[in-house]
């Protein structure tokens, strides 16, 4: 099942507006583990992930976006896999490499957590044509061009910093 994307220009119609939107996102993020230690590795319910565990997955799908974003920065795109994503209960599901582990302590993450934004802010700032109409298969998105994949990027952020502050 593709997801409706439309939302997304909601975030910025334009490279600089999605960059901006990104840094900020980027910030409220860290606001957000700081506001989050006294409970940190601490599940808000049952099932759930700890901010630990949220935190660690948001790097990790970074990672992956900041790739996806370097590719557009090469003549060819290289070839991406085409899979679907998986549903629980209604809820998307990380990808298996999406997957946090148990939990690690702030000071454990954080070296590779800010590594893993810089990289995705820099691949962004790599980009040369935003109108690139390209497109990579995104699991529950479908196909997204470049401005699309920032987008969802900085959605992605959004989405798990709201999780944390519940």
């Amino acid at each position: 099942m593709v997801e409706e994307k439309s939302f997304l220009s909601r975030l910025g119609t334009s490279a600089p507006e999605v960059m901006e939107r990104l840094h900020q996102e980027i910030r409220r993020f860290q606001d957000a583990i700081a506001g989050a230690q006294d409970h940190w590795l601490t599940p808000r319910e049952e099932g759930a992930w700890s901010p630990a565990q949220i935190s660690e997955h948001v790097m990790l799908i970074s990672r992956t976006m900041a790739h996806v974003l370097r590719a557009y920065q090469a003549p060819e795109l290289p070839p991406f896999p085409k899979t679907t994503g998986t549903y629980v209960n209604g809820k998307k599901q990380s990808p298996p490499y999406g997957l946090p582990g148990e939990g690690k302590p702030w000071a454990d993450l954080e070296p590779d957590w800010i590594k893993a934004h810089i990289r995705l802010v820099q691949a962004a700032e790599g980009i040369l044509d935003w109108q690139d109409q390209r497109t990579v298969h995104h699991p529950y998105f479908g196909e997204l061009n470049v401005l699309e994949w920032l987008q969802v990027a900085t959605f992605h952020l959004i989405h798990h910093r709201r999780q944390m502050t519940r």
